[in-house]
């Protein structure tokens, strides 16, 4: 039994995830009316700063992988720009029920790039 729960912990993650992102998307339009897009998002940079004492210590570099590093660059760049493309979306009166569902459908990009670019195969994922 306790293997089975260890097995599906990425579920419980992910839900936590989801969670977590759904009290952000309310938080981020009641912010929206009080500050600007740009400053929205630095406020949400240095609220990052506060888990670098929780990540930092699983950090293990072994070696330094200049490809792995501009990756992770432009993903950093993709993500502050959604960032700031939804607060600006939020201060120009998009309604958070409407914005967050919206950006939500992020995962049929990574599925259409998944198919197409990568020729992975679509399938369904089992929690049973």
């Amino acid at each position: 039994m306790k293997n089975y729960f260890k097995e599906r912990l990425w579920l419980v993650y992910a839900i936590l995830a989801g969670l977590c992102w759904g009290i952000w998307g309310v938080l981020a339009k009641f912010i929206s009316s009080d500050i600007s897009p740009y400053v929205n998002h630095l406020m949400f940079t240095i609220g990052m700063l506060f888990t670098i004492p929780l990540i930092i210590r699983k950090c293990k570099i072994k070696e330094f992988n200049i490809r792995g590093f501009i990756w992770g660059l432009v993903a950093g760049i993709l993500a502050i720009t959604g960032n700031v493309a939804v607060y600006q979306s939020f201060g120009t009166g998009g309604l958070a029920a409407v914005v967050i569902p919206i950006t939500n459908l992020y995962p049929l990009v990574t599925i259409v790039i998944a198919i197409l670019i990568l020729k992975e195969k679509n399938a369904l994922v089992k929690l049973a």
